[in-house]
Parts: C-alpha cells; sequence; structure tokens
C-alpha cells in the first residue's frame, strides 16, 4: 500500500528506487530483507514491496554476455518487477528492468 510521506502514517523508507542497487551492495554476503520501503521521489509516496533474490544470470545485452543479479520486486497490486542489476567491484547498476504498467509491458535495457 503506498503511503504519501507527508501526510500518511509511514514516514521512513529504506531507499529509493534509483539507489537501490547501491542498497543491494551493503548486503553482499547476507540474505537481503523480505521487504523494503521504497521511497517514489517524483510522487513523494513510499511503497512497500516484497523483494526476492533470484541469484546471478547470464544475459545479453547487445552483443555481450554479462553477469547479472536477477531480483524481482512485487507490491501484491500488480505484476512483479524484474531487474538485472550488474555487480562490479566498485559499483552497482541496473543492465535490464522490465514490468508491466497503466500502458502494459515494457521493458529497458542499458545499451552497450
Amino acid at each position: 500500500m503506498r503511503q504519501h510521506a507527508r501526510g500518511g502514517a509511514r514516514k521512513d523508507f529504506d531507499t529509493t528506487f534509483s539507489n537501490l542497487p547501491l542498497f543491494i551492495q551493503a548486503y553482499k554476503g547476507k540474505p537481503l530483507p523480505k521487504k523494503l520501503n521504497i521511497l517514489d521521489t517524483e510522487e513523494l509516496e513510499i511503497g512497500t514491496v516484497s523483494i526476492r533474490d533470484l541469484g546471478v544470470k547470464t544475459i545479453s545485452i547487445g552483443k555481450q554476455k554479462i553477469e547479472a543479479r536477477y531480483l524481482a520486486l512485487s507490491d501484491n497490486k500488480s505484476k512483479p518487477l524484474q531487474l538485472w542489476i550488474k555487480e562490479d567491484d566498485l559499483l552497482r547498476y541496473f543492465v535490464r528492468y522490465t514490468g508491466e504498467d497503466e500502458d502494459g509491458p515494457f521493458e529497458i535495457i542499458l545499451k552497450m
């Protein structure tokens, strides 16, 4: 359930969506929490999602094959978001992101 940060009961959050790769980096070698409160910085709303770590998968981005951490986020209201995060030694970043919104299915892929 989303709650407005200004007037809702929930005023604390774990991370923002754009900071999610760095948040996950802090859990290296440890299990991720089952639920996260994520701040939507555009709407100023905090949404609670379930997170599942589906392990490291090899995916194709353009002509390259890369290993990326595969995660699923779900808010129990819509189809889960699928995220692939590249884990370099110093940097974590999204390489692929799929889901469905009010306009239908979408896919966002890092251009390499």
